[in-house]
């Protein structure tokens, strides 16, 4: 009978155990049907964001490239349109100055002639008049044409003295605008340098922070690796130390 009695426990003993080893198996089942959809949930979503900091960073850098070109560009344009602007405006300014000049020139050379051809006019009158012994009335109504004459190549010539001065002056005047407009262009250049040079400055800070912190990263990576391997090795020699017990 006792021994019946231990067969029968020790079937029911085993009985049990078969059914708590089949429990953690359908466990194990559970959990790996469980863990398998969040970790490769988990996977998509560090693709995901990774692929979206790709993104950002080749905009970021396609930006900065074709703000630089931008920028270049736009500084050779105003630089040759500049250049060709005060080629031409020193051209017309040289060829006014030269029509200026001979009108001047001319102008004189007339004055000159019609004063002599009056003196003349009137010496030879006044002589005439003195050889034929015309009255007094005569020669001074001469005299006074001869003055009204002088007076006005007088007048005359104070107009076109004043004209020529006027057109000197509003010459002038451009050149110190021209001046200042240059002076304008080589300021807004500089200013233009400066930001393209702000940018490429900003852009080489940001790689260097992200060089720094990829180095960092890698570092924590290393201490990881290195900590892993330190737990390894003392797995290894408690299980040297147990196998050894």
């Amino acid at each position: 009978m006792l021994g019946v009695a231990g067969a029968y426990h020790k079937f029911k003993h085993c009985l049990k155990l078969g059914t708590h080893l089949r429990g953690k198996v359908e466990v194990k089942k559970l959990r790996e049907k469980h863990y398998r959809p969040v970790a490769t949930a988990g996977a998509i979503a560090v693709v995901v964001v990774v692929a979206e900091v790709v993104v950002v960073v080749v905009v970021v850098v396609v930006v900065v490239v074709v703000v630089v070109v931008v920028v270049v560009v736009v500084e050779i344009v105003v630089v040759v349109v500049v250049v060709v602007v005060v080629e031409i405006v020193v051209v017309v300014v040289a060829v006014v100055v030269v029509v200026v000049v001979a009108v001047v020139v001319v102008v004189v050379v007339v004055v000159v002639v019609v004063v002599v051809v009056v003196v003349v006019v009137v010496v030879v009158v006044i002589v005439v008049v003195i050889m034929v012994k015309v009255e007094v009335v005569v020669i001074a109504a001469l005299v006074e044409v001869a003055v009204v004459v002088v007076l006005g190549v007088v007048v005359v010539v104070v107009v076109v003295v004043v004209v020529l001065l006027l057109l000197l002056l509003l010459l002038h005047g451009d050149t110190t605008r021209i001046k200042m407009g240059t002076q304008f262009i080589h300021t807004k250049r500089i200013k233009q340098k400066c930001l393209s040079r702000y940018v490429c400055n900003s852009s080489s800070r940001r790689r260097k922070i992200r060089e720094e912190e990829e180095e960092e990263e890698e570092e924590e990576e290393e201490e990881e690796e290195e900590e892993e391997e330190e737990e390894e090795e003392e797995e290894e020699e408690e299980l040297k130390c147990r196998s050894f017990i």
